[in-house]
């Protein structure tokens, strides 16, 4: 979320992605997947007040609205919000960081 938080804060009138259609209103743009991620992080942190939960877990509960195919890439979103939080020092993992892991509340 840092280098989103970076963009938001230019005065760029248009981003050009990597894929997809220029941006034309970036710091909109970049302050909705600023709120969007923030939101995504409470609702895992939500989970993991009830126990330790691993990625898969957690995508299950609050991915309820998805295509099954997309289910493996909600996965890995949720994973990465795992590490960037273990990382934070707000949730520990129980073990070695990996896909299986789980994790917990500090």
């Amino acid at each position: 979320m840092a280098s989103t938080r970076l963009l938001a804060n230019r005065n760029d009138r248009v981003f050009y992605p990597g894929h997809g259609n220029p941006v034309a209103n970036p710091q909109d743009r970049a302050n909705w997947l600023l709120n969007h991620r923030m939101g995504r992080e409470a609702q895992i942190l939500e989970q993991l007040e009830t126990g330790s939960k691993d990625a898969a877990t957690i995508t299950k509960r609050i991915y309820i609205d998805i295509p099954p195919a997309l289910i493996p890439a909600a996965e890995r979103n949720v994973f990465a919000h795992l590490i960037d939080l273990t990382q934070q020092s707000r949730i520990t993992s129980l073990g070695d960081i990996t896909f299986t892991a789980k994790f917990k509340q500090n």
